[in-house]
């Protein structure tokens, strides 16, 4: 099997990307510390076409070249928006009709591979949690979705 090469992905221009059409999802980076990790959720982000990323708190924005490492220009093609305090994405989340679920280890929660069964339409993810400021369940994956022989 051959790798393909750039080229051959047939992917959108960034202009293009920007017009196609976005998974309704918008995903909260609530106080992340690692400008990679940061990174890593915009790449992932692009990949999935997801619609927007709000960072919080002391989360940095871009540009950023430690975030760039990572994102490989992810942070270029998806949107974002930035707010000092994570209740405030919350609370615009909230306004434009949308539910807001946490990620989070915590006991009682519902697993991820539960939700993705059910909650395709419209939805949102916040992570880690901002007690008391979503309407659903909080979600913990007590394994990894993936694993490796």
């Amino acid at each position: 099997m051959r790798k393909l090469r750039t080229i051959e992905m047939h992917r959108l221009s960034l202009e293009e990307f920007r017009e196609a059409g976005k998974l309704p999802l918008v995903v909260v980076l609530d106080n992340v510390r690692s400008l990679y990790n940061v990174g890593s959720v915009f790449r992932s982000c692009d990949a999935f076409r997801v619609e927007a990323v709000y960072l919080c708190g002391i989360t940095a924005t871009p540009p950023n070249a430690e975030i760039h490492k990572t994102a490989l220009g992810g942070e270029d093609s998806v949107g974002w928006k930035y707010f000092e305090r994570t209740e405030d994405a919350v609370d615009e989340l909230h306004r434009q009709g949308y539910f807001v679920y946490s990620v989070e280890q915590v006991e009682g929660s519902t697993k991820l591979q539960e939700l993705a069964a059910g909650a395709y339409n419209g939805w949102r993810l916040l992570y880690p949690s901002v007690p008391g400021l979503w309407p659903g369940p909080a979600f913990n994956p007590l394994r990894p979705l993936f694993t490796t022989p």
